[in-house]
């Protein structure tokens, strides 16, 4: 429970201060070529000389929460040890709080045309982290299989949002993070 906590605070901070990645740049030609839509945080513990890394994705759109807010908020999906036997999943909101019980956090999960799937997430350190408690390895494995996730969560004072994501090019970025 420790590291999950750990890493959720990791990946947290780390999310905001890393720099913003274009998702498209105009060739000489001016063909509009993809670039990559992951990120690699790397984090690095300087006592115990270790690192870790994390992939990173924002969600495609954004809930637009009332004040203290105000304005766009994106999600942020964080994957850890995706080829371990206990993946880690992480979701980060950059502005709001997620609205949990004392127990849990209960959300849905829809990969590609798929059905919806119901989720259960523990809160991490702060109101803008969940940890994904079910089934990580499926979770993964539906990340490296469908193109597109839409996740929905329930924010304090605003209901259920959803949030898009492209996972597109997933199973590329992967071996940057073993």
């Amino acid at each position: 429970m420790k590291i999950l906590l750990a890493m959720g605070l990791i990946g947290l901070s780390l999310v905001g201060c890393a720099k913003p990645q274009e998702n498209s740049v105009k060739t000489e030609t001016q063909v509009e070529e993809k670039l990559p839509r992951w990120e690699v945080i790397t984090s690095k513990d300087e006592m115990r000389k270790t690192e870790q890394k994390f992939l990173a994705i924002k969600s495609d759109n954004s809930a637009d929460f009332k004040f203290p807010y105000d304005g766009g908020s994106k999600l942020t999906l964080v994957l850890a040890n995706t080829k371990g036997d206990e993946p880690r999943v992480v979701l980060v909101i950059d502005k709001g709080q997620y609205d949990c019980s004392i127990r849990a956090c209960y959300g849905a999960v829809k990969f590609g045309d798929s059905p919806v799937q119901d989720l259960e997430f523990q809160e991490g350190a702060t109101k803008e982290i969940l940890v994904f408690t079910g089934n990580s390895k499926a979770f993964v494995a539906n990340i490296r299989k469908f193109k597109k996730v839409i996740i929905e969560l329930p924010f304090y004072q605003e209901g259920n949002q959803q949030f898009t994501f492209n996972t597109e090019g997933f199973s590329a970025e992967e071996p940057k993070i073993e």
